[in-house]
């Protein structure tokens, strides 16, 4: 009896191993598409941009995009071969944030633990921040362009372009990426934060004010340590500094166990949008990934809507929302997962780098 029910508990268990080995679903694929801001011109498999999880894209004009990697390189969409900007031995260590002064043709970026600056041409690389043994990273322009923000473990740096001067202040938890705001005389910047309750890590927005360094928290949310390598912290401020936007973004993955294979999963997070000039925070559920559009006062974002990940565009002076793309690749392929948007500077037209899937 005893030797029958243990055959019969290994006959359960092997169907089960079976069974949960056997994903039939279709698995998601990465691709690349294009489209207009007007929602016309839709592109599939349309991937000039190269895009890699490990490269953050700037995408000035057709002829002029900016590549951070290990190396910061420029390329136009007509051509695929790259120019390399940075000299041999240099390595970006922010592979994240790239400070543009279009008026002046500057490129602004971290490598070697240090901030320099280089002609969109690739002559005139120069370093700026001093070399006291400190990390200096994320460069960020103030809406003038006279200021400078570099991010650091203890302090934020601002840098006078007019004066060449550095000033720094240093702030409880470090930053992590911020920007200076001449017209309020304060700084705005993300830092990360323990709980003293729960010992779950924060990232905030805090504007520091530069006279009286007092300090206010403008938003927050649940920071996750990177489980995935494609796991990141997504925290932007638009060219403009009037708007901050921060949500995590995480590729699409597969789960294995002892069992097998575990089915595709998704993540969407709660975008938050903080507005300095209204006062006021804008939450937006079940965002994929978000993109401010450069001189405007607009942004992209990608929400879970109807089982899709779809394409909207929000004027943030009103919070009205419009939809450039319902999701749909052909009639029986959707919109699983988008994981950037990268809109060109005139706003007119965005590449989607994102998963489609084919419906069971």
């Amino acid at each position: 009896m005893l030797k029958r029910m243990l055959a019969i508990l290994l006959a359960i268990v092997a169907t089960f191993m079976i069974s949960s080995c056997e994903d039939t679903s279709p698995i998601p694929i990465l691709t690349t598409s294009s489209i207009r801001s007007d929602g016309t011109g839709f592109t599939d498999n349309d991937s000039p941009t190269s895009y890699s999880t490990l490269r953050s894209t700037y995408y000035l004009s057709d002829d002029l995009i900016f590549l951070l990697s290990d190396k910061l390189s420029r390329k136009s969409l007509s051509s695929y071969g790259e120019t390399v900007l940075t000299p041999v031995g240099m390595e970006l260590t922010d592979k994240e944030y790239l400070a543009i002064d279009k008026a002046n043709q500057v490129l602004y970026f971290g490598a070697n633990d240090a901030i320099y600056k280089v002609g969109f041409d690739g002559q005139g690389l120069v370093r700026l921040s001093q070399n006291d043994g400190n990390k200096y990273y994320a460069p960020a322009l103030s809406a003038c362009g006279r200021y400078l923000t570099a991010a650091n473990d203890t302090c934020i740096a601002r840098f006078d372009i007019e004066q060449y001067q550095w000033n720094y202040v240093n702030v409880p938890f470090g930053s992590l990426y911020g920007i200076y705001a001449a017209d309020e005389n304060a700084y705005y910047y993300y830092s990360k934060h323990i709980s003293p309750t729960n010992n779950n890590d924060y990232v905030k927005l805090i504007r520091l004010d530069a006279a009286t360094l007092a300090s206010n928290e403008m938003m927050s949310m649940i920071d996750y340590e990177p489980f995935f390598q494609t796991h990141r912290r997504q925290l932007e401020i638009s060219n403009n500094c009037r708007y901050f936007g921060m949500q995590h973004v995480i590729e699409p993955y597969q789960e294995f166990s002892w069992w097998g294979s575990l089915p595709w999963q998704r993540f969407s997070s709660d975008l938050q949008v903080f507005d300095r000039v209204a006062a006021r925070v804008i939450v937006i559920p079940s965002s994929f990934t978000f993109a401010f559009i450069p001189d405007s006062d607009e942004m992209l974002y990608s929400h879970l809507m109807y089982g899709m990940a779809d394409l909207m565009r929000m004027d943030l002076t009103n919070s009205e929302s419009t939809m450039i793309w319902d999701g749909f690749y052909q009639t029986n392929i959707y919109s699983y997962s988008v994981s950037r948007l990268i809109p060109r500077y005139d706003g007119r037209k965005v590449y989607i780098h994102g998963w489609k899937r084919a419906r069971a």
